[in-house]
């Protein structure tokens, strides 16, 4: 199956995510385009160059952590923290990151918010599987029991008023045409790097 991403080519994969790095703030959006059957299917269906969103937390300093990215992202046990460095570490396909133009008050307030509902239902919400499904080829309503990955995304930007409530759940690929973001940047592809044969330059 192909995987409908187009190829780019780097020395370092890491070069423009070290680049942009420092940039990222909290609240950020940062999207995912896989080299995976599933993925595929999702790009294929929505058109869009993206098939997963998640949620940027940004750490300065907090009880010996120190300059630390974490993502929320809605994956099939609920909604998870994890390391955005390792996430691409072991990641095989492209990333990209979106600016989100808010205040520093607007960003405390969608972290609080997306700490609040992970919290919530590390026991009670799994996977919004049914409307993944149905969102990859017509947009679903915002389920407030189970999320996808760029459903959550929405329902934080809905919370704090930057979108009106009643709208279908945005699709991985609709944010960065927002107003409310910067132009989207690809800071990751696994392909950079590569020489060839299997290994990496």
């Amino acid at each position: 199956m192909p995987s409908n991403i187009k190829a780019t080519t780097r020395s370092d994969p890491f070069h423009e995510y070290t680049i942009y790095r420092n940039s990222m703030l909290t609240a950020d959006l940062v999207e995912f385009a896989s080299y995976t059957p599933l993925g595929w299917i999702i790009r294929k269906g929505t058109g869009r160059k993206v098939n997963h969103s998640a949620f940027l937390w940004r750490i300065d300093q907090y009880s010996g952590i120190k300059d630390r990215l974490f993502l929320l992202e809605a994956l099939n046990a609920g909604l998870e923290w994890n390391s955005l460095s390792q996430r691409i570490h072991n990641f095989r396909g492209q990333v990209y990151w979106s600016s989100l133009i808010v205040n520093d008050k607007q960003r405390e307030r969608m972290l609080a918010l997306a700490v609040e509902a992970a919290t919530k239902i590390r026991r009670e919400k799994r996977y919004d599987y049914l409307s993944l499904i149905r969102n990859a080829y017509r947009k679903v309503n915002i389920n407030p029991k189970y999320w996808f990955c760029s459903e959550f995304y929405h329902y934080l930007l809905i919370a704090i008023g930057l979108l009106p409530k009643g709208e279908k759940a945005r699709r991985p690929g609709e944010f960065h045409e927002l107003p409310i973001f910067v132009e989207r940047k690809l800071i990751y592809d696994s392909n950079w790097g590569e020489d060839d044969g299997d290994g990496r330059s």
